[in-house]
């Protein structure tokens, strides 16, 4: 497991100031270029568990003490003034999609995202894409926004909904 620069344990320490110094050493380094990542509910339950390990480790909560005295992670989560790592990978998610969105249509990054491949598809079970998880990252993110902001995605579509910076970032930090 990864461990801290400092003591975990330390009483001297205010836990709003481990949950800083986490979200900047750690979260920044283990979600770098996540961005771009088609994750499978497996792969983001494992980014999940860690982020739980390493909040209990500043909390000074073991797994039987959270059980026995049953404290909730979001508890946990509160007091070091965090949360979930879904929410950290879709923050950094749809920030992204809306920087390539405004994006000029030539460049690369651009292309790739609404780019097309004339071939047949596999037969089976069609591994996640980068293109699927974006739209179930906006989808979830368009069910937790406010009433007004939902029916003007409703009526212009995310994507032109994504061209008016400020108003995306809003959504972005407010809904989520």
């Amino acid at each position: 497991m990864f461990m801290f620069m400092f003591n975990t344990r330390t009483k001297g320490i205010n836990l709003k100031t481990k949950g800083k110094v986490y979200m900047a050493l750690v979260v920044s380094i283990l979600l770098y270029g996540s961005e771009c990542w088609a994750l499978r509910r497996k792969e983001e339950l494992a980014l999940e568990r860690f982020h739980n390990d390493c909040i209990r480790k500043m909390c000074n909560v073991s797994r039987w003490k959270q059980h026995i005295h049953h404290i909730k992670s979001n508890e946990l989560m509160a007091k070091v003034n965090l949360k979930t790592m879904r929410h950290y990978i879709s923050v950094r998610v749809l920030r992204w999609a809306g920087h390539v969105i405004r994006m000029d249509r030539q460049r690369l990054p651009r292309k790739l995202l609404f780019g097309w491949v004339d071939h047949q598809r596999r037969k089976g079970g069609q591994p996640l894409t980068f293109g699927r998880r974006l739209e179930r990252t906006v989808k979830a993110a368009i069910e937790e926004a406010t009433p007004d902001v939902q029916r003007k995605i409703a009526r212009i579509g995310w994507i032109n909904f994504a061209k008016e910076r400020d108003e995306w970032r809003k959504f972005i930090y407010n809904s989520l």
